[in-house]
């Protein structure tokens, strides 16, 4: 069923979209995140100190024109990513220290094994709103350095088994999902 933009007046706050990655899952290097109940996760927001950030759609489309001149074309599969820039180191950042030790130990495939939730807290009813886990996500630092703060800008990838449910609380409180 098709939800409808839950707003009590005008246009959706940035804040609105938010995202959090689940330090618990990523902090066992030798499992992936589907090996960790999603009811065990521990969420650390994403993307704190970033001021603009996006989600990304890449379509890989594929176009034919048949025999009588018709063009048609499929939507075959759909990219999502997100970059944070900048992504200030900050005391207490779970996911920073991960990424920095991936990085030291050259343990590159860990990072394609984190699970990120996406929630639409502008999508939804009754304090239920949308989210959606995805397992299997690559989180790449696409730099670090700075001039006055050491930023370390990141980019999601999002992949892996995707999992639709809700969450009951408005940020800036931690979530917990629940299975649609």
């Amino acid at each position: 069923m098709v939800q409808e933009i839950n707003l009590q007046r005008g246009k959706a706050r940035r804040s609105m979209l938010a995202m959090w990655v689940d330090v618990q899952a990523a902090s066992n290097s030798s499992a992936n995140a589907t090996s960790f109940p999603i009811e065990d996760a521990v969420w650390e927001p994403l993307g704190i100190g970033t001021e603009d950030a996006s989600i990304a759609y890449e379509y890989d489309e594929s176009t034919t024109t048949d025999i009588w001149n018709i063009t048609e074309t499929m939507i075959n599969s759909v990219n999502q990513s997100i970059t944070f820039d900048p992504y200030f180191v900050r005391a207490g950042d779970s996911l920073q220290a991960m990424l920095l030790d991936i990085i030291n130990r050259e343990v590159w495939d860990e990072l394609s094994q984190f699970r990120i939730m996406v929630v639409r807290y502008y999508l939804g009813e009754n304090d239920q709103w949308k989210a959606t886990v995805f397992d299997g996500c690559t989180i790449k630092v696409t730099s670090e350095g700075g001039s006055g703060y050491v930023s370390m800008p990141i980019e999601v990838l999002f992949g892996g088994q995707k999992q639709l449910g809700h969450v009951r609380t408005e940020p800036p409180t931690i979530p917990t999902f629940y299975h649609s």
